[in-house]
């Protein structure tokens, strides 16, 4: 029973694991494949003349390099879950909330309008507490060329994350039966894929953690991706490239740019606004409006209320 359930089905553990070490196997080889491909072009010139001259200590360059980098490893991340869902699970992928465009453009839009509601609310409320100052003043944002290269990465970051933690990991674990471990369960892998960023405590922890509930909640009762995948992207970008804080831990080059005046419960220190009470209190808040907006739709419905091993979420 190691490798099966009761039911006969393969353990919803093993076909997690099966994603991480696709997407793995996948960068390993590409990088490799990269690496090929540069070793005989310098075999051929005899010398590296022909790279591209990135200056790292620019940070629009580093950001670059860096956003390309993590856009290449999201779709990675995304052809994993998809491979290993049909495999397993042999159903079309809007089984797992990837429903057509046509029928979820209104969620897209309301978690992207959302996301960057939420966002600029704490950064305004960090600002006026004065636990950061605006480096430049709100009278002169500073536009560059990483704005873009921003949104695009984290386009492909709001994607690839929400279709492997929300749509492919919460619908296997649908097999479970347990609908705490469904609601539960991704949103801990989601927080622990954050652990090797810079700043991360205890309440950063428990605030991605709360996002990551929060973003199951939403796609269980919308019953597709689309809202937590705008509310993903916008949450993310307004933080680092609008308003200038990290994101994870990670400093980016926004329109603004804020420092701490102290690192604080408040301001979240070096992980950011995500590592700070302002977070926990808006997120929670969140939760109600999402509540709302869905208030004739069954958390039930998701999960399959015809099983009758699972009890009525209310």
């Amino acid at each position: 029973m190691i490798f099966k359930n009761k039911y006969n089905e393969v353990r919803s553990g093993w076909k997690i694991l099966l994603v991480f070490l696709l997407s793995y196997a996948l960068m390993f080889g590409l990088s490799m494949l990269v690496g090929i491909i540069m070793g005989i072009v310098l075999l051929i010139k005899g010398n590296g003349d022909y790279l591209i001259n990135f200056n790292l200590e620019s940070t629009a360059e580093y950001e670059l390099i860096f956003q390309i980098s993590t856009s290449i490893s999201n779709i990675l991340l995304i052809i994993s879950c998809i491979i290993i869902w049909k495999l397993f699970e042999k159903k079309k992928i809007n089984k797992m909330g990837i429903t057509s465009i046509k029928k979820g453009y209104k969620e897209l839009a309301i978690g992207l309008v959302l996301g960057a509601i939420t966002m600029s609310i704490v950064a305004v409320i960090i600002i006026a507490i004065g636990d950061v100052k605006l480096v430049n003043p709100i009278s002169k944002p500073q536009v560059s060329i990483s704005l873009l290269y921003g949104l695009i990465g984290f386009i492909f970051v709001g994607f690839g994350e929400e279709i492997l933690s929300r749509g492919y990991i919460m619908s296997v674990l649908k097999q479970t039966r347990n609908k705490w471990l469904i609601l539960i369960g991704p949103a801990l892998i989601f927080a622990a894929l954050h652990l090797g960023n810079e700043g991360i405590d205890v309440l950063a922890f428990i605030n991605l953690f709360l996002v990551g509930v929060l973003f199951a909640y939403m796609f269980m009762k919308s019953k597709n991706i689309w809202m937590p995948i705008g509310y993903h992207i916008t949450w993310n970008y307004f933080q680092g490239y609008i308003w200038g804080f990290e994101v994870s831990g990670i400093s980016v080059n926004g329109l603004y740019k804020v420092e701490n005046v102290t690192n604080n419960i408040i301001n979240g220190g070096a992980f950011g606004p995500e590592g700070g009470i302002i977070v926990t209190i808006v997120t929670c808040l969140t939760f109600g409006f999402v509540y709302w907006f869905y208030k004739e739709e069954k958390i039930d419905d998701f999960i399959g209320i015809e099983n009758k091993e699972i009890i009525s979420l209310k």
